[in-house]
């Protein structure tokens, strides 16, 4: 699977705070330590944080919220950062 050639230059951390933005819903975005891929198509990735968040409109204003439920980790250990309601 390819996660890091988004057409952003392979800067994933960019790229997502574009895709965030566009609209509300559920989110499962991976995030990385790495900012720069020779080979982005076959780079093996480590350290990598899987972060499910509930992407929310805010309608007194034109932001959308991001509200973090769980967080996954390359080692499998897991948490909640936030629960809703």
């Amino acid at each position: 699977m390819v996660y890091a050639d988004f057409g952003y230059g392979c800067s994933i951390s960019e790229w997502l705070e574009t895709t965030l933005q566009q609209s509300s819903g559920l989110r499962n975005s991976v995030y990385y330590d790495v900012n720069d891929w020779t080979e982005c198509e076959s780079q093996m990735i480590v350290g990598s944080e899987v972060e499910q968040s509930l992407i929310t409109k805010n309608y007194n204003s034109s932001e959308l919220t991001s509200s973090t439920e769980h967080l996954y980790h390359t080692n499998n250990d897991s948490g909640f950062s936030y629960l809703i309601g």
